[in-house]
């Protein structure tokens, strides 16, 4: 989210991904329709390459969490793209990084294997 206004007692969120605003809370019932991850942003500009020894896509997610909707595209393996902000969680072992070009967010380290890259630094 990239902005907060208040409208008659209401708040709403601007979306990062310029998909528009949503509500904070539900209009009808009140609940809270997010919940605050805690975690370290760090915006710089960096290229990856997704490992040629993966076997299949990396799907390309909505928003930096391992359940988020996977927009329906994916990066290939060997396949390079520029990547301009990374978020870690506190609450798990992962690392996402969201795509320069608006198209959402990639994980990094394996879910299975936490030691193991699906990225090769290329800058």
């Amino acid at each position: 989210m990239v902005q907060t206004v208040e409208v008659d007692g209401s708040v709403f969120f601007r979306l990062a991904d310029d998909r528009g605003w949503a509500p904070k809370d539900h209009p009808k019932t009140g609940a809270s329709l997010f919940t605050f991850v805690p975690g370290k942003i760090k915006e710089e500009l960096h290229s990856l390459k997704y490992k040629a020894s993966m076997t299949t896509p990396l799907g390309i997610r909505y928003g930096p969490a391992m359940d988020s909707i996977k927009t329906g595209e994916g990066i290939w393996p060997g396949e390079e793209h520029l990547f301009s902000m990374t978020f870690q969680p506190e609450t798990e072992n992962q690392i996402y990084v969201r795509m320069a070009d608006g198209r959402g967010w990639v994980f990094i380290v394996h879910p299975g294997h936490a030691d193991q890259q699906l990225f090769d630094t290329v800058w």
